[in-house]
């Protein structure tokens, strides 16, 4: 039986995240632990199907909301609040909390959506032993097709500038931007980046961030949907491109049924096959070493 506890971690500028710690106690031999970074603004209960799964298989399963999603940094001003914060600070606090948890066994980074755009900002990043990404891309207008380019043009240039200036919180949902409101900054650093060919890394952003993505050296494994319309092919190839030392298999999956789109790889209705397909990749002692290999 997978038993889940919620609980607090604290980053170093002070803000309090709220975290969710499964396990199923001996059901089987100890794995390691494996820490969910989440999509733009999707709480950490939408993942619970796929952390109790990996809890049954030996693993301790850590999800959490980011400052501005659920209860964490309900302190804090939400004008203050910043998109990088999420990488910089809550990521690099978890994985800092996860490798604690862990010990001497492994640690892997599950990365959904900007939750593996986020990896190279957290500076423990390199205490991973893997990364897998699902839907990880670095978004620009002209990295997919004509109805991929309208939608983020008229979401940067358009609905988020505008809407972000008048409403706080942000109404996200409304919109079908993600699956919850979150403050207006956040949404608006992230049209910002989006705006920009180099996304975060580019030099307007001052992130100062180029070298640590550049030099992050671990095994990945990326996951690829043909019927993901937030992540095309070209997009997620400039993700991979921004992490040149990690050693990454891609494997791109063909659209088929059931739809898995941005959000199914979740879903226990759909995703399971895909998650056991991951804990055979992870079975493996040996490092990826083929860089984008298809």
């Amino acid at each position: 039986m997978v038993s889940v506890s919620s609980r607090w971690e604290h980053c170093a500028d002070g803000t309090a995240l709220e975290y969710f710690e499964r396990s199923a106690g001996r059901t089987a031999p100890y794995q390691g632990v494996i820490l969910i970074a989440s999509a733009l603004g999707v709480p950490a209960r939408f993942y619970r199907a796929y952390a109790s799964f990996m809890a049954t298989k030996g693993f301790t399963v850590l999800s959490f909301h980011y400052r501005g999603i659920g209860l964490s940094g309900q302190q804090a001003d939400p004008g203050l609040i910043r998109l990088a914060h999420w990488g910089s600070q809550d990521l690099d606090t978890m994985i800092g909390k996860a490798t604690k948890i862990a010990g001497s066994s492994p640690v892997y980074l599950v990365g959904h959506s900007i939750g593996g755009q986020l990896v190279g900002l957290a500076k423990r990043a390199a205490q991973l032993s893997a990364v897998i990404f699902v839907g990880a891309s670095f978004p620009y207008w002209s990295r997919g097709p004509l109805a991929y380019r309208l939608k983020l043009l008229s979401f940067y240039y358009c609905l988020v500038p505008i809407i972000g200036r008048l409403r706080d919180p942000f109404p996200a949902r409304a919109l079908g931007l993600s699956n919850a409101d979150m403050p207006s900054r956040l949404l608006r650093d992230w049209a910002e980046w989006a705006s920009q060919k180099e996304y975060l890394l580019s030099p307007r952003f001052h992130l100062n961030a180029k070298q640590a993505y550049s030099e992050l050296c671990l095994p990945a494994l990326a996951f690829e949907f043909a019927d993901d319309h937030i992540a095309p092919q070209a997009a997620t190839q400039k993700l991979y491109d921004s992490y040149p030392s990690l050693h990454i298999e891609v494997r791109r999956k063909p659209a088929g049924k059931p739809v898995i789109g941005h959000m199914g790889f979740f879903r226990e209705s759909a995703g399971r096959p895909f998650w056991e397909e991951q804990l055979a990749w992870m079975a493996n002692k040996e490092p990826v070493f083929a860089s984008h290999s298809y």
